[in-house]
């Protein structure tokens, strides 16, 4: 798995990595697993951790999941919403801005 390079040039990060990501994700109207999840760790991950890699997963096919897994507590419906038709634009333009991304593709 790839993550994103933390960017606060601290080497841990904590604060740094996390800003830069929420402001990112916020920008360009993602979604990303550790929002839709509710992911109680988001502050460590987005903030690098112990390595200073700070990491966000995409979601590719918009905010809710149709297989019904039970790992990751994100909205799930067998007919979920069509894909923004914009998705494949706004990642694009996350891994020109970022570097590169993890994304998820979650049929």
């Amino acid at each position: 798995m790839r993550a994103l390079r933390n960017r606060s040039g601290s080497g841990r990060g904590a604060a740094g990595g996390e800003v830069f990501l929420v402001a990112g994700v916020a920008k360009l109207k993602l979604n990303t697993v550790c929002v839709e999840d509710q992911c109680p760790n988001i502050a460590e991950v987005w903030g690098g951790g112990g390595d200073g890699i700070a990491a966000a997963t995409i979601m590719l096919l918009g905010d809710t999941c149709n297989c019904g897994c039970r790992f990751y507590v994100v909205k799930t419906s067998r007919n979920p919403t069509a894909p923004d038709p914009l998705g494949p634009e706004t990642t694009a333009n996350a891994i020109a801005s970022w570097g590169y991304v993890l994304v998820s593709y979650l049929p």
